[in-house]
């Protein structure tokens, strides 16, 4: 029952991040729809056009700053509803445009909603992981976002083959309009599911808190070890409260004056800001731009876009079943702080030879699109799934919701506004010389930054993650005769008493003399 639940959890809640997909692909077909350009009178290269793409972005980084309130007042998941709610609403907006201002408004609400649930449902998977499975649950962020893309790449192909398309505004209003249907089915299905244990325990509501991890995780023989969970998670959110300066401290301040705090911080952001620098979002917004340069132009481009859409989510998968939790996330990261600069360079080195052949060359244009599926593939396998899997984890519970919403607004959000503006400027400037820039900065920033600043999180619990940025402070557990468990305190601790430590409400559980005993 346990594994269904969790099941749920992850697609239901995944719809949020699905929203992401959906909505960041669709602008794509959007802009480069006949009858748009012509019933908003305007062409796809205009400024206005580039502010219909990059409003979205900026929408974004306002909604994620502002999640990071809610995704403590209301919890993970109520802020993963309230997100959808506002998406059903910038929908609306956006399929019923008559001018590009409301275009363009709708977009912005949209955005607003997505940066509130792509900041809370990695942070909401993560929490109610464990050490063993954190990486596949959390994947599924990436998962449900490459989803996301496959579903917006062939409704926009299936839009194209309406009869009259070129005259239809059915074209490009129905596909902004499925938008809402994930949305709705999210406000709804959550109802059904838990929230995150360890929003639960911050809340003081520990015996909720261990029934979501039974619920989640109890196969009928591991009880005890669910109950070490949740006395490590409690004791750990008591230290962090009274690590964390006084009652009345910003956590928002907190993220930046308390150095372990900071550190993570720093590394969140950069999970974010790397995955960017890529240079996966100039292909994903600019990818029908990207097939008419190599000579592949309407729905031809449409199609070989859906099929290219097809390989991230299988890619995505396959690292997260056999990968993250296996190899652990710096391995998949150096691969792919390699592997993708190369294949920039290949794929410039292509377009250069295409242009001069004013691509008549049929093997050069083959030679460039599999360039461009296999930089889908090594990015699904390095950052795409790990950059997710890195923020939802890194943080401690103390700042994780105003943590997350700093990195994924500035991180994520502002740096693809900034992309979303720059590249269609860099490439009409550049032209295949700007894939130079990502693979240089690849090579010569994130690679050393993944070597020197980032840790290995694989195996450890999210409380135990203090041991890599700073000394050592969970408790370690033993195993007595009767089955109880005896708490260990860990050295150095700062103002706790070790009896305190275990004077928690458990449900069905006994405190005598240190010991904590489970429940029968």
């Amino acid at each position: 029952m346990g594994q269904f639940l969790l099941l749920g959890l992850c697609v239901t809640s995944g719809f949020g991040v699905f929203l992401h997909g959906y909505n960041s692909g669709l602008v794509a077909h959007v802009i480069a729809n006949e009858h748009f350009l012509r019933f908003f009178d305007t062409k796809q290269s205009s400024s206005i056009v580039a502010a219909v793409v990059s409003v979205f972005a900026g929408g974004c980084v306002l909604g994620s700053l502002c999640a990071g309130f809610f995704l403590d007042l209301i919890g993970r998941k109520r802020t993963i509803q309230a997100g959808a709610i506002i998406n059903i609403v910038g929908t609306v907006v956006q399929a019923a445009s008559v001018g590009l201002t409301m275009m363009m408004i709708g977009r912005i609400i949209s955005g607003f909603a997505i940066g509130f649930t792509q900041t809370a449902v990695p942070i909401y998977l993560a929490e109610c992981s464990t050490r063993k499975n954190r990486g596949f649950v959390t994947g599924w962020s990436q998962l449900m976002v490459t989803m996301g893309f496959v579903a917006t790449s062939w409704v926009g192909y299936a839009s194209s083959k309406v009869p009259n398309a070129a005259h239809n505004a059915f074209t490009w209003r129905f596909p902004i309009s499925i938008a809402a249907i994930p949305s709705i089915f999210i406000a709804f299905a959550l109802n059904w599911l838990p929230e995150s244990p360890r929003y639960l325990v911050r809340k003081g509501m520990t015996e909720q808190a261990y029934r979501v991890l039974v619920r989640l995780y109890y196969d009928g023989s591991n009880r005890l070890d669910l109950q070490r969970d949740i006395h490590q998670i409690t004791i750990k959110w008591n230290r962090e409260i009274l690590e964390g300066g006084a009652d009345g401290d910003s956590e928002w301040k907190l993220c930046f004056t308390v150095p372990k705090y900071r550190k993570r911080l720093i590394v969140a952001i950069l999970s974010q800001v790397l995955t960017q620098c890529t240079g996966i979002n100039m292909i994903t917004y600019y990818q029908g731009d990207m097939f008419e340069n190599v000579g592949i132009k309407d729905s031809k481009g449409l199609l070989l876009g859906a099929i290219y859409s097809m390989v991230a989510p299988v890619t995505c998968f396959f690292a997260q079943v056999f990968l993250i939790d296996r190899i652990g996330r710096k391995p998949m990261l150096y691969f792919g702080s390699v592997a993708l600069p190369i294949l920039f360079i290949v794929f410039a080195a292509v377009m250069a030879s295409n242009e001069k052949s004013g691509y008549e060359d049929g093997a050069l244009t083959k030679l460039n699109i599999a360039v461009m599926f296999f930089f889908n593939v090594f990015f699904q396998l390095s950052w795409g799934i790990v950059g997710w899997v890195m923020y939802g984890e890194v943080m401690p519970l103390r700042i994780r919701g105003k943590g997350g919403a700093i990195a994924a607004g500035v991180g994520n959000w502002a740096v693809n506004c900034l992309i979303s503006q720059v590249t269609p400027l860099a490439m009409e400037k550049l032209s295949w010389k700007y894939y130079f820039f990502y693979s240089a900065f690849m090579l010569c920033v994130t690679l050393p930054t993944v070597h020197y600043v980032f840790k290995e999180t694989k195996g450890l619990s999210l409380e135990e993650l203090d041991s890599l940025w700073d000394a050592p402070t969970n408790d370690s557990f033993q195993s007595l005769e009767d089955g109880s468990v005896n708490a260990v305190p860990g050295k150095g601790e700062v103002g706790l008493d070790p009896q305190a430590q275990l004077e928690m409400v458990v449900p069905g559980s006994r405190y005598q003399r240190g010991r904590f005993r489970p429940g029968r």
